[in-house]
């Protein structure tokens, strides 16, 4: 988004607006060229992609689901795709390969099977998705997995333990874990963590939280606070914010 935000080319927005995976950075891309100016070409695209939703959404062929939960090419394609799966041996594939976050989280709530979850945590490719897995199993919990990525103290054992959540659909009690491990991220300014930290400020973020997030320095995270505060009849003003972290500043 940060990207998009700086590009002037009209066709370099027009590319973005036509093929982006992300459906936010495609609408971005359209409000900065105009309504307007938005070519032929990028309003076809999005008729095809309707076109290819409503498909989807009619779809019984499972194969042909999975290869587009994998392979769609675009967002709401390969999320719509993962949502009419119910195979687990398939879902298991899913969300042992994807790399689109929300399609690996929604494979993971629809699965049920135990020997298919295990497969999950021995083989997914990201070890945030394994961790998720192990959790849902029963073969770990929150606590335990936090207090070993603390203990370890790097920032990728923190990092991925958090991101493990975002696609868990068992976070019960996590709360105040998540809080202190999201002050711990900012701190150290790891950039690849933003879309796990916006994540999880919207699903157990408090007014403390969301002042951290405002006044940490970092543009996406304030963003993320800004909305935040909107959507729970907030006013955003200057004062005494919480401010226990800020970004990149080590610890």
């Amino acid at each position: 988004m940060a990207a998009v935000n700086k590009l002037k080319s009209q066709m370099a927005l027009g590319d973005v607006a036509e093929h982006s995976y992300y459906g936010d950075l495609r609408d971005k891309a359209k409000t900065k060229i105009g309504l307007v100016s938005v070519s032929v070409v990028v309003e076809k695209a999005e008729e095809l992609r309707t076109r290819r939703l409503k498909s989807i959404e009619r779809e019984t062929n499972r194969s042909l689901l999975a290869e587009e939960a994998l392979n769609g090419g675009f967002d709401v394609i390969c999320r719509a795709a993962v949502a009419r799966l119910s195979n687990q041996g398939l879902l298991a594939n899913v969300a042992m390969k994807s790399s689109d976050r929300e399609v690996a989280k929604l494979a993971l709530a629809r699965l049920t099977d135990q020997s298919s979850l295990g497969l999950v945590s021995e083989r997914a490719l990201d070890n945030e998705v394994r961790i998720a897995a192990r959790v849902k199993r029963g073969r770990a919990t929150w606590d335990g997995v936090f207090g070993e990525a603390t203990k370890a103290g790097r920032l990728r054992d923190l990092g991925d333990a958090i991101a493990a959540v975002s696609l868990s659909p068992d976070q019960n009690g996590i709360g105040g874990i998540v809080t202190s491990t999201c002050l711990t991220l900012i701190r150290r300014g790891d950039e690849s963590r933003i879309p796990d930290l916006v994540d999880l400020l919207g699903r157990y973020g408090d007014r403390t939280l969301c002042e951290d997030y405002l006044n940490c320095g970092q543009p996406d995270l304030n963003s993320a606070g800004q909305n935040w505060a909107s959507d729970h009849g907030f006013d955003v003003g200057t004062g005494n914010g919480s401010n226990r972290a800020n970004w990149g500043s080590g610890g």
